[in-house]
């Protein structure tokens, strides 16, 4: 009985045994078949034995934080047909969804033993792509795959990891402690941290509050990248090969009212990382450096029908000033032409405090109250609009340097004649025209402002710029000898560069005033490099004016005593000096009556007669003073904007010139007298032209303005002479446009 027994029980022990067997490799898949043990980066292609190639076609990183994986599945030639096959995944994955539709989840599978996602193999039919969204970013890792035809094989291959980290984001700002005004340099770090490439990444940074982007400072090393104004946000989308850094960088400034001992933070966003960057703002310090500009276009710098120049250049390009040194604080008062060239700003004069900006087509966000001011309609020809601006400026900041630049047309020393409202003041010479009031500023008027403006001349500027066309005379460095310690002028055309960037960048309490002018006259010139331009430029010491107009003096006395030996010497000399364009001819020859005076010493000392002791004496008196007044100087030849088959000769220049009119006598010259000119008045120069040279004869009297009004409009109008502003036609100075601004 016992036997029998044992014989049934062995006999079913036998029968069992496959189902046993069965059950322990279903519970042990890993182990049913040895699988390869990942090594190095995952491989994007694997073919396994029984004739099946899996390639990795790459992930997709969703915008609404899924993954989607794709694959592509090949029957090799001698493959038999495919049954399915897997895809391993792990407990940190969720599958959201899968394509073809003939999938499942098999944990573990009971053919080829892995845990993860099943398709059914019928649709293959040679080739078939396939996909898995899963419920993160997950980093690629290498998985087991396996297929089953007549036989099951198992490969690696790349596919999602448990690892959510896809790339690094990390973002600084510099600097880390500002004042309000300053300009903060945002810089985020994208890295795909993968060896596989990320389609698509976004980047979003919203500007943080009190602050405002400045246009155009966007910068990023791949992908495409833009301010969206409406959000006020940074936005960027790119692809990121396998490690790839992407770098962006943009500036925002500080808004004045920030308050101080605030942090301003700044985050940037991308998938699912954020990184912050924090400023603290201490209080503001008083700036090394104000800059005052009193930017005059009420004319044709301000045209859109034949303008070669324009006004919005300038203040676009101290914006960008700005932008590069935020701590130089600069105010501007511009006035635009009525037939200006869009509608934004309008027409009116305006007062501004220059944002940073780098848009060199439109300007940047200005508020009313904040950082303009609507002034109407100013008549920018009248000193006490220039003095109101000074004294405005001056209010709002203390500093420890003032620098003043006016910009504008000029053509040199200046009488001054009443305005002549509804007519274009189109004189050759003077400074700052203004259309709509038919004005300008004479060599007087812009004295007189400037010597009211700093309080008698107890509070001068550092250093006057006079951004305009031959205004580098004698005449006008005296009228502003107590009310600048150094003056940055041109003796020529200026032309339209407007280098207020090269000007103040680096500018800062360590800047000394020779220092800024220094730059500016080196800055004039860096700007024309590459062009065939003609230039000049120089910077003076004002206060050293004294002792060369002491020279000026004795040498007009001396060749006045000396006219009845020297007079055919003297227009020998004045035809061999340096001149520049005073009747706007577009050459430098007789009858220009602007020379260079330390040229028109040196011919003087070179051809009178030695016997005209007290003349070379006194000549040699200025050549030795001028070393102590230009503190630089620097020039070149070339062309004229307007007409490249002239060349300008400016080898006799050395900074300075004088009104010398030998050549040709004109109205004007009855204007230069003592009650105009300061130079006239305190030097014999006045002398030497009227009783000298022209033995006390009349000049022509000012032009009929019927005469100027035929050549310039077409046809005649009754108006008094005196008060048309000038004898320059419109023709003339259509152009020679394009010398008249820096």
């Amino acid at each position: 009985m016992f036997r029998k027994k044992f014989r049934l029980a062995f006999v079913l022990a036998l029968a069992f045994l496959p189902l046993v067997l069965l059950v322990a490799w279903l519970a042990k898949p890993v182990a049913a078949s040895p699988l390869q043990s990942p090594q190095g980066d995952p491989p994007f292609e694997v073919t396994l034995e029984n004739g099946y190639r899996i390639t990795f076609i790459g992930v997709s990183y969703n915008p609404n934080g899924t993954s989607t994986w794709h694959y592509h599945v090949e029957e090799l030639p001698w493959a038999q047909d495919l049954s399915n096959w897997m895809l391993e995944l792990y407990d940190c994955h969720t599958v959201i969804t899968a394509t073809p539709e003939s999938w499942w989840l098999e944990y573990p599978d009971p053919n080829i033993g892995l845990n993860g996602i099943k398709w059914q193999g019928a649709g293959v039919q040679g080739s078939a792509e396939f996909s898995v969204t899963l419920d993160k970013y997950w980093v690629v890792g290498t998985n087991h795959v396996g297929a089953k035809g007549p036989d099951v094989a198992i490969g690696l291959l790349a596919g999602p990891s448990c690892n959510e980290d896809i790339i690094d984001l990390s973002k600084t700002v510099d600097p880390a402690v500002a004042q309000p005004g300053d300009v903060l340099t945002y810089t985020i770090t994208l890295t795909n941290i993968t060896a596989v490439p990320l389609p698509g990444i976004v980047i979003t940074d919203p500007i943080p509050a009190g602050t405002t982007y400045v246009n155009h400072s966007l910068h990023y090393t791949s992908g495409y990248g833009q301010y969206l104004a409406a959000g006020h946000l940074i936005h960027w989308q790119g692809d990121l090969a396998p490690g790839q850094v992407v770098i962006l960088t943009f500036n925002v400034y500080v808004h004045d009212n920030v308050p101080v001992g605030s942090t301003i933070t700044n985050t940037a966003y991308a998938l699912y990382l954020e990184s912050s960057a924090s400023t603290f703002i201490e209080a503001a310090e008083n700036p090394a450096w104000v800059l005052f500009v009193y930017l005059s276009a009420d004319n044709n710098l301000d045209n859109p029908d034949y303008r070669v120049i324009r006004d919005k250049e300038a203040f676009n390009a101290l914006e960008r000033a700005a932008f590069l040194n935020p701590r130089l604080r600069i105010y501007v008062q511009w006035d635009r032409s009525p037939d200006h060239a869009d509608d934004h700003p309008d027409d009116h004069t305006r007062r501004y405090r220059v944002r940073p900006d780098l848009n060199p087509f439109v300007l940047a966000t200005y508020t009313e109250g904040v950082d303009t001011w609507d002034l109407g309609e100013e008549n920018m020809g009248d000193p006490q609009v220039l003095y109101e601006f000074i004294t405005w400026a001056r209010e709002r900041y203390t500093s420890t340097y003032e620098a003043l630049s006016i910009i504008g047309h000029g053509g040199g020393w200046s009488p001054t004649l009443d305005p002549a409202l509804g007519y274009i003041p189109y004189l050759p010479s003077g400074m700052a025209w203004d259309d709509s009031s038919g004005d300008y500023l004479s060599t007087k008027e812009l004295g007189e402002a400037l010597y009211w403006a700093t309080g008698e001349q107890d509070n001068p500027f550092d250093v006057l710029f006079l951004d305009a066309s031959m205004m580098a005379m004698l005449e006008n460095a005296y009228e502003v000898r107590d009310s600048a310690r150094y003056l940055v002028a041109s003796e020529g055309a200026v032309w339209a560069r407007f280098a207020y960037d090269e000007y103040v960048q680096g500018t800062d309490d360590t800047t000394t005033p020779l220092d800024f002018a220094t730059k500016i006259v080196r800055g004039y010139a860096n700007s024309l490099e590459g062009y065939p331009l003609t230039m000049g430029a120089l910077a003076i010491d004002l206060t050293s004016m004294n002792p060369l107009v002491t020279a000026v003096d004795e040498f007009a006395f001396a060749l006045t005593a000396s006219l009845t030996e020297t007079r055919p010497y003297i227009s020998q000399a004045y035809t061999a000096t340096q001149k520049f364009d005073s009747n706007w001819d577009v050459e430098l020859a007789i009858p220009d009556a602007y020379v260079d005076l330390y040229d028109f010493a040196y011919q003087i000392d070179l051809l009178v007669p030695i016997s005209a002791t007290a003349v070379h004496t006194s000549a040699q008196a200025i050549m030795t003073a001028w070393n102590s007044v230009v503190i630089t100087e620097t020039h070149r030849n070339g062309i004229p904007w307007i007409d490249p088959s002239v060349t300008w000769n400016f080898t006799g220049t050395h900074g300075l010139s004088i009104y010398l009119p030998l050549g040709e006598d004109l109205w004007i010259r009855d204007y230069y007298r003592g009650t105009e000119l300061a130079l006239a008045l305190d030097a014999q120069w006045d002398e030497f032209i009227h009783e000298g040279w022209y033995e006390g004869e009349l000049p022509p009297p000012l032009p009929l303005v019927t005469e100027l009004s035929q050549a310039t409009n077409g046809g005649p109008t009754s108006i008094d002479p005196a008060q048309r502003a000038g004898l320059l036609t419109v023709q003339k100075f259509f152009i020679f446009l394009p010398i008249l601004k820096q």
